[in-house]
């Protein structure tokens, strides 16, 4: 009888072990104040009430992932507000900010992630998926900065994307404003019925009524279960990455615009301008931005140079 209730005992647990934690989360971050339920690597970290994935200094990445797994094969919706600003100059004699942030999700690990420069810090995840705001122009990016949709860490390949001087091949569609200087807004659908990826951006925290890019994505790669998260990464050139909002939601809890209020700057650094911004995808495998690429660089509108594929550094 007792060997019987073991057998029983065993089976229940091997049963309740394979059974997948994700499902549709639901979490929120109107602000950094507090970063519980994150798991940050590389050179993240929480800076007053805003979330710093890297300092303007060269060769530097960080990230941000959901420290608990999501089920990518459900429906999401995801708001997110994100600043690039205060690049400083850099191991060569020209300005131009550098490299950009990514909206990531991957099955890896919730510290997963690595590459500095046009890699946006995602590089080497695979399988991945993943939405740009690249303000640096490496070696197979669209011209000026773009906001893009990638896959398995290839960051040369988009599916879909949208530049600022475009739309501009490969981008089939404009970008209305530069990435770099001001706050950015941004929201990312995913409707796991039709496989559809839709991006949102805006220079304010009203969603758009047309998103920017619409594109099918297959989340199939990914499996159960999945990490979501933000990125970012300097080079040769450099620019702060802040995060300052970021909320997750099934669609029946999503809301349309990003959280409220925009947290000020930490004392001692460098004026940040307000931002919000929700949704996005990623995926990984590092750029290289080439440091030697002549060009101007505008201290609040960034442009983008060429590089090595591998590890972008911008």
């Amino acid at each position: 009888m007792r060997r019987r209730l073991t057998g029983i005992s065993l089976s229940l647990i091997a049963a309740l072990a394979v059974v997948s934690p994700a499902g549709a989360a639901t979490f929120s971050y109107p602000d950094f104040a507090g970063t519980a339920g994150l798991t940050l690597s590389g050179n993240a970290a929480q800076e007053g009430n805003l979330l710093r994935l890297t300092p303007a200094l060269g060769f530097k990445s960080g990230r941000a992932f959901r420290t608990e797994a999501i089920d990518p094969q459900q429906s999401f919706q995801t708001s997110f507000a994100i600043s690039m600003h205060d690049s400083i100059c850099c191991s060569v004699p020209t300005l131009k900010p550098a490299d950009g942030m990514a909206f990531v999700l991957q099955s890896k690990a919730p510290n997963a992630g690595e590459g500095t420069g046009g890699s946006l810090g995602y590089g080497g995840i695979v399988p991945s998926v993943a939405v740009e705001f690249d303000i640096f122009v490496n070696a197979g990016d669209p011209a000026t900065d773009h906001v893009g949709i990638v896959t398995e860490g290839n960051t040369t390949s988009h599916l879909q994307c949208a530049n600022f001087s475009g739309p501009t091949a490969p981008c089939t569609a404009g970008l209305p404003f530069p990435l770099y200087g001001a706050p950015v807004y941004g929201w990312v659908d995913y409707d796991a019925g039709t496989q559809h990826l839709k991006v949102y951006v805006n220079q304010t925290a009203t969603k758009p009524a047309t998103p920017v890019l619409d594109s099918p994505v297959s989340m199939a790669p990914l499996g159960g279960a999945a990490y979501v998260g933000l990125t970012a990464a300097t080079g040769a050139h450099n620019s702060v990455h802040d995060v300052l909002s970021w909320s997750f939601n099934p669609p029946s809890a999503a809301t349309t615009t990003p959280p409220s209020g925009t947290p000020a700057p930490p004392a001692g650094k460098a004026a940040t301008k307000k931002c919000k911004s929700k949704k996005g995808k990623a995926k990984a495998k590092g750029k290289a931005s080439d440091s030697k690429k002549k060009g101007k660089g505008k201290k609040c509108g960034a442009k983008k140079g060429k590089g090595k594929k591998g590890a972008k550094q911008g």
